[in-house]
């Protein structure tokens, strides 16, 4: 299937519709190799319905066979030589080798292909495709350029496939020229897409995109070369990009005649990876090489230079000089490359070119890219800093070192929200030491990493044997585990248990002096704060609030989510904008987009209760994204309920459904206990909004027993149980309904809630009969800010 090229197919479509009505034309379509003129010369084939189509390409190795080309072409017609001039037949008859040469000049041959292909059309309309023109033997390429300025009255359309650059024997004056360019960018993609049978990782795609410069075969090749986890975007792609054989091979047939510095000097200019001219002259004076064995690449047009850069035709170009270099070629060109870089802005290039110049262990090297990774960290520029950490970890020769250097490339990747990629770096460091402080320090981590990516029962309960392992050696490691486990229990929906976890953790903490002790008071009110506990918790989460101005993107995303969520059920809710908007900000001026999926999903909790719906519905979607994108599935499920909490009350109900059902497959496949709570609380919302009270009692009777058991005392965590109350009063079942309000009343009163205030005073005016009910209303909506005087 042909992608997008609607330009160009209409300039075919317009030249064969001519020729079906009796005028003739021919076209070059002229452009690089695998640009797509095949693909377009196929589609003209393939439109061709009610015509003949003569088909042929030049083959460089019968280049120098004379009408060798036109033989291909015209067999099929040849039953046609008795209906021209038996001179002309003759001729072309002797040019074929089917008969005695007799001396007959090329003109005559060239006449014959024209009076032949003129008789063949006066039977059917005739195409002639000539792919790969600048590979057939010169005679019959100016045979049927010859005939192509001379079918004007004939119902024949010649079309020719060449390559830019490759054709100067060739005269096409007076034949239109198509020019083939590379795709735009959304055909690109779905090429990529349809190459790869997926949709790729945004920051892949680009990547392919940019490198290919639209050509499709570039991108066939280099998808064709990549592995699942670099199309996924799980893995960084290779630099250069793989090229493919076929830009390849075109390359080494143009290095095949050059004198070995010339390509010696090409691997230098490939090995760059910025085009400056200057490090790349000053590599080339190491080397013993000048600026002469460039120009001859130039005169080869496989580079260009100018205004202080060198540049090659096409990128990918760059990546088969690359490739075509032996390992001690590129080696030079990488060590020339770093000593001609001595400034500070060239420091990461200089870095990565001793890397690449090193065999072996090397920690000059290792320095200078730990010392770039540190530098990019500080400019928010976070995948690079993994790639420098993780390289400078491979070429460190002290254990030591390379698990320190694992562990700052796992972090940073996780930051981006590549945990898989993370969690394979830990595992690798964890085997390289037997440290028992190092090892809970990378447990704690990957425990870290894991939060959001895999199955929390199990994530809690491998947290909390480890740690306790490690408890009398590493306590701060210790607690710092178990409070990654709290979280985990939290995702479970079991509270009792999570309390019991936050509990340990806060023991641990205290034991190891008091290092990250807000963090653990923190998780260990959130889950007081859960099972219903009031006044005292919210004066803990006050202090709490107050302390967490500075943060470390690293450590706080997870804390300060947590804690907006906090300060939402205890209706501080200026105050939880003011801390997620800051620890946003922060994470996108840190490029830390791994860390938003969660924070997100708690704005769009903030911006709901607020009655900021559209803001809610963006955020939301973003964290749905993100969630996606990134494979953090725990976070996921929450983001996709959100959303389709938010879709139901704006009445989009397909959506809603779509996005609830969703959540909760991914949540019953994960065991995540609070998601299947919330899931259930906005089917039966949903469905009380469409008026189906007994389908939403069926949705939420079901709630109780399970927040019950386990201790979830929360009124305002998540917020069904007044939907319960109302869905049970309009299926008359009034007992239910009183049962329910009299265990939200109990909550309100225990944790101070003026929410559950407000709607219990509204669920009561429900129950009551019709001279009571409005003093309840009436006190439900002076409770309410919106209407309080």
């Amino acid at each position: 299937m042909l992608l997008g090229r609607s330009a160009e197919r209409a300039r075919l479509d317009d030249l064969l519709g001519r020729c079906r009505l009796g005028t003739g034309g021919a076209m070059v379509l002229d452009g690089e190799a695998g640009i797509g003129k095949t693909a377009l010369l196929d589609y003209a084939a393939g439109i061709a319905t009610g015509m003949r189509v003569l088909r042929g390409r030049g083959i460089e190795s019968e280049s120098c066979l004379p009408f060798h080309g036109l033989w291909d072409l015209l067999q099929p017609v040849l039953d046609r030589l008795p209906t021209i001039p038996s001179a002309q037949a003759a001729a072309l008859e002797q040019a074929f080798a089917l008969a005695a040469a007799e001396g007959h000049d090329r003109f005559s041959a060239f006449v014959a292909v024209h009076s032949l292909l003129t008789s063949a059309s006066e039977v059917e309309p005739i195409v002639v495709i000539c792919d790969d023109v600048h590979w057939i033997d010169v005679v019959s390429a100016e045979a049927l350029l010859f005939t192509a300025r001379r079918i004007a009255q004939d119902p024949i359309a010649i079309l020719f496939g060449a390559r830019t650059g490759e054709h100067p024997h060739l005269d096409f004056v007076g034949v239109p020229t198509l020019t083939v360019s590379g795709l735009d960018r959304r055909t690109s993609a779905d090429l990529l897409a349809a190459c790869a049978g997926r949709t790729l990782a945004p920051k892949t795609e680009d990547r392919l995109i940019r490198a290919a410069a639209g050509n499709p075969l570039a991108m066939t090749e280099a998808v064709a070369m990549l592995s699942p986890a670099q199309l996924s975007g799980e893995q960084e792609l290779p630099d250069p990009l793989p090229a493919g054989q076929t830009i390849a091979s075109g390359l080494a047939r143009i290095l095949g005649g050059q004198p070995a510095s010339a390509r010696q000097a090409l691997a230098v200019a490939a090995a760059s990876d910025t085009g400056e001219l200057r490090p790349i002259l000053s590599a080339l004076t190491v080397l013993g090489l000048g600026a002469d064995d460039l120009q001859v690449m130039e005169g080869k047009r496989v580079i260009s230079i100018g205004n202080e850069r060198l540049e090659f035709r096409h990128p990918l170009l760059r990546a088969a000089a690359y490739d075509l270099a032996s390992a001690d070629e590129r080696r030079s060109a990488h060590r020339a490359l770093a000593g001609a870089m001595t400034g500070r802005a060239d420091s990461a290039s200089r870095a990565w070119h001793l890397a690449a110049a090193a065999i072996g262990p090397d920690e000059l090297a290792a320095q200078a890219l730990e010392a770039a990774a540190l530098d990019a960290q500080a400019r928010g520029d976070l995948n690079s800093a993994a790639a420098a950490f993780d390289k400078a970890s491979s070429l460190s020769a002290a254990r030591e070192m390379r698990v320190r250097r694992s562990m700052s490339a796992a972090t940073a990747l996780s930051m981006v929200g590549r945990v898989p990629e993370a969690i394979h770096l830990l595992d690798r460091a964890a085997g390289e030491t037997a440290d028992p402080v190092q090892l809970a320090a990378i447990r704690s981590l990957r425990g870290v990493a894991g939060t959001w990516s895999g199955r929390p029962r199990e994530a809690h309960d491998n947290l909390v044997a480890e740690a306790l392992e490690v408890m009398n050696v590493d306590p701060a490691s210790a607690a710092s585990m178990l409070t990654i486990a709290t979280i985990n229990r939290y995702t479970t929906g079991d509270i009792k248990e999570a309390l019991k976890t936050a509990r340990l953790s806060r023991t641990a903490l205290r034991k190891s002096g008091g290092r990250n002790l807000v963090r653990g008071e923190l998780f260990y009110l959130s889950a007081l704060l859960l099972s219903g506990k009031g006044t005292s918790v919210k004066r803990g989460l006050m202090k709490i609030a107050g302390s967490m101005n500075e943060i470390d993107i690293a450590d706080s995303a997870l804390d300060i989510g947590m804690l907006g969520l906090d300060l939402i059920w205890l209706e501080e809710y200026e105050l939880a904008r003011q801390k997620l908007e800051h620890l946003l900000s922060r994470a996108r001026e840190a490029g830390a987009i791994g860390v938003l999926v969660y924070p997100m999903t708690v704005v769009s909790e903030l911006e709901f209760r607020t009655g900021n719906w559209p803001s809610s519905f963006v955020a939301a979607t973003e964290a749905v994204t993100l969630g996606t994108e990134f494979k953090q599935v725990n976070a996921l499920t929450y983001a996709l309920v959100t959303l389709a909490r938010i879709e139901a009350a704006m009445g989009q109900d397909a959506e809603s459904r779509l996005h609830s059902e969703a959540a909760s497959s991914l949540a019953a496949e994960l065991d995540t206990g609070s998601i299947i709570t919330y899931a259930s609380s906005v089917e039966g919302f949903r469905a009380l909004g469409n008026n189906r009270p007994e389908e939403a009692v069926a949705h939420l009777a079901m709630l109780p027993d399970y927040v019950v058991g386990n201790g979830m005392g929360n009124p305002n965590a998540v917020q069904w149980r007044p939907d319960l109350i109302e869905a049970a009063v309009l299926c008359g079942r009034q007992d239910l309904a009183r049962q329910q309000l009299e265990i939200f009343e109990a909550e309100r009163d225990r944790t101070g809630s003026q929410w559950a205030a407000i709607t219990s005073a509204r669920c009561r005016g429900l129950l009551a009969d019709d001279d009571g009910f409005e003093g309840h209303f009436l006190r439900a909506l002076d409770g309410h800010p919106a209407f309080a005087a």
